[in-house]
């Protein structure tokens, strides 16, 4: 060794031990790879390449990305995070289950199993026909088209009218109602003769109080306007019939039950009393109406006749075969209608408040009532 000049001298040719050929000692970032000791030395201090700082080969799991080598590198051994084992990057497709990413991963490209190619897990409504699963599935939200929002086939029968095929769908089995077992409609109006087995009393003008009318039994208000329909009458309760009963205008989900003086209103489901009548001055039930409309699931025939005495508008509902009701009855709005009078003696009201009250109005004995507007209307199917 000269002193001063050279850190070491072994006297060889070997520049992989630990005195390098000129005369240095060797080290990690010489550039010469230490037999040995090193398992690379590329002579730079750049940590993502093949070669780290520390002479150590780059290898998949060290926490270092290596440039062109690896796609991440995340030092663990983690499978469900967003760098797998083999330092590359977790996709959708690799049959690892990201966490909190994928709901999925079969790593396959089929869409018709559980889980989709976008690693979300099979569902009716996301466009995929799963296979032994769904009959179909047409992605939308629409219940009258071929595929129900159950992926099942759209059938008459199901309850949900199929639009453009079917004119309606009860989905029961009774062939006489509205909707016949093929899902046509049919009317169900002036199909019961009626029979009018009772006579109203009351006081009212050119005897309009002096109507015939039946206690059907209790029921739904819709069951109750069908009935109505069937035998070609209007709801009559009141005083002068039976004081506690469905009356022809509804609002929503509620209906009026009555009584004189006093708005009362019920849930359409109730079991209430259903009565009907007809005019005793009537001889036809087979006027025509000059309007119809779907709702609720029913097709309605209706008609309005304007600024009407109540004597008149009841008439003109029983030459139709009709029910005095309102707009909002087919789910239209409008006030100061006529309803079915709770009281015949002179009583007479109109709806109020949005659909929601009545104002009621007493004359004397064969006075005629003020004018209000009428319509009237039944449920043709």
């Amino acid at each position: 060794v000269w002193a001063g000049r050279e850190a070491c001298d072994d006297g060889n040719r070997d520049n992989n031990d630990g005195c390098l050929n000129s005369c240095v000692g060797a080290r990690c970032g010489d550039g010469v790879i230490r037999a040995g000791v090193e398992s690379c030395d590329d002579g730079n201090q750049v940590d993502n390449d093949a070669c780290r700082s520390d002479c150590t080969a780059a290898r998949c799991g060290d926490g270092i990305m290596a440039v062109g080598i690896e796609a991440c590198d995340d030092g663990n051994q983690n499978q469900t995070d967003a760098c797998l084992n083999d330092c590359t990057a977790a996709r959708c497709g690799d049959t690892h289950l990201r966490a909190g990413i994928e709901a999925c991963d079969d790593g396959n490209r089929v869409q018709t199993d559980a889980c989709l190619n976008t690693c979300a897990v099979a569902a009716c409504g996301d466009g995929h026909v799963r296979a032994g699963v769904e009959a179909c599935d047409d992605g939308n939200q629409a219940q009258t088209d071929a595929c129900t929002n159950a992926c099942v086939v759209a059938r008459c029968g199901d309850g949900l009218v199929h639009a453009g095929v079917e004119a309606c769908d009860d989905a029961n089995q009774v062939n006489n109602d509205t909707c016949a077992n093929d899902c046509t409609a049919t009317s169900v109006h002036n199909t019961v003769a009626f029979v009018g087995a009772n006579t109203a009393g009351g006081c009212s003008y050119d005897d309009a109080h002096a109507f015939r009318w039946d206690n059907l039994g209790n029921m739904s208000w819709i069951a109750c306007a069908i009935e109505a329909s069937k035998r070609g009458a209007s709801m009559t309760p009141g005083q002068s019939s039976v004081e506690l009963g469905w009356y022809g205008h509804r609002k929503g989900a509620n209906a009026m039950t009555g009584v004189w003086a006093s708005y009362r209103q019920a849930p359409i489901t109730n079991p209430i009393a259903c009565v009907v009548g007809r005019d005793g001055r009537s001889n036809t039930r087979a006027g025509t109406l000059n309007s119809s409309i779907d709702y609720d699931g029913h097709r309605w025939r209706y008609q309005r006749y304007g600024m009407r005495h109540f004597d008149e508008c009841f008439l003109l509902a029983a030459n139709a075969g009709a029910n005095i009701i309102t707009p909002y009855t087919i789910g239209e709005t409008g006030d100061n209608y006529w309803v079915h009078s709770p009281v015949m003696c002179n009583g007479y009201a109109w709806i109020t408040s949005n659909g929601t009250s009545f104002l009621p109005e007493a004359f004397g004995v064969g006075a005629r009532s003020t004018r209000h507007s009428c319509m009237v209307g039944y449920i043709d199917y």
